[in-house]
Order: structure tokens, then sequence, then C-alpha cells
């Protein structure tokens, strides 16, 4: 549905107590769409669920451009580890709300989410991809995104110093 009516692919996501994250490829550039809609319907299916009213998630989202080809990998890696980070689950495989499962599984769900596009930069063999992202996972956040995620007011971009004065030029 995301990608047929947005033209959006998922990448990553990972649903928290407080908050989410999702990584997303947005080629139309279309996010505050996008992010309406998911807001929206999510919010308004718990609502139905739970017979309750009201905002589900207060204020705006906060959206990070991440430069593909250096950073993309590690954004997937910071989403993931994300509950264990948090103390939310004692290991980082457990943790069932995240794309996580589905990485292991070298597959996409075939409705929403896109894995293949990530474990193909791991190896185009996914058999082989998938033990090579869980290595990828083992090594933890690098000091890079550890920082950055870290700061209080974040840049809005998430790549090297070229690449972010590039895009602030633009």
């Amino acid at each position: 549905e995301f990608e047929e009516v947005f033209n959006v692919k998922i990448i990553a996501y990972c649903l928290m107590n407080t908050h989410y994250h999702l990584l997303v490829y947005t080629p139309e550039g279309n996010l505050p769409r996008f992010m309406r809609h998911i807001n929206g319907v999510f919010t308004q299916r718990r609502n139905q669920k739970y017979k309750t009213d009201g905002p589900i998630f207060r204020g705006r989202y906060l959206a990070v451009i991440v430069h593909e080809e250096e950073y993309l990998l590690k954004c997937v890696r910071y989403i993931h580890l994300n509950p264990f980070e948090a103390k939310v689950v004692p290991k980082w495989k457990i943790y069932e709300w995240s794309s996580h499962k589905d990485y292991i599984k070298g597959e996409d769900d075939g409705l929403w989410l896109d894995v293949i596009t990530v474990l193909n930069k791991f190896d185009l063999n996914i058999k082989q991809a998938v033990p090579k992202y869980l290595q990828f996972l083992k090594a933890g956040n690098d000091e890079l995104t550890q920082q950055f995620y870290q700061k209080k007011r974040m840049v809005g971009i998430f790549g090297p110093e070229e690449y972010i004065d590039e895009l602030k030029q633009t």
C-alpha cells in the first residue's frame, strides 16, 4: 500500500513504548504527507481498538536525511539495536516489534517492508548476506552513530561533512 500510494519504501522500523523509528526511502520527497497518514491511521486504529480518543504521539516527527552509501547501514543498525540499548530487552535478538526479524529471515514482507535493499549491500546472495548483517549488528553502534543520536539538537543530516555542506547549500 505505501509504495503504491506514496511511492515510499520502509527500509527498517522499531516500535518502542514512547516512540518509533522508521527508515524510509522517499524519492518524491513526500515525507510529510506519508507521516501524516502513518500517524493518523495508527492513531485511529488504536483508538478504535481500545475505545479511546485523542492523539497518541506528541509533537512533530524528527526527520533525518541519511547518506545512503556510507550511513544507511549504520542507521539500520541503530534502529535494530535501539530496544537493547534502551534496556527494553536483555538480548537484541528477541525484540518482536522491529524489522530485525524480517532481516534474519532475509525476506521482504511482500506488502510494505523492503529488507532486500539493505541485505544486498552485504551480499547479493541473501543466504550469505544475513550472517554478514548479523555480524554487523553484533559489532554494535560505532562512536560516530552514538554521537549523532545523542545530540540534544541533531543536525537533520546523517552523513559525511561534504554531504552535509552540499545539502545545506541547496
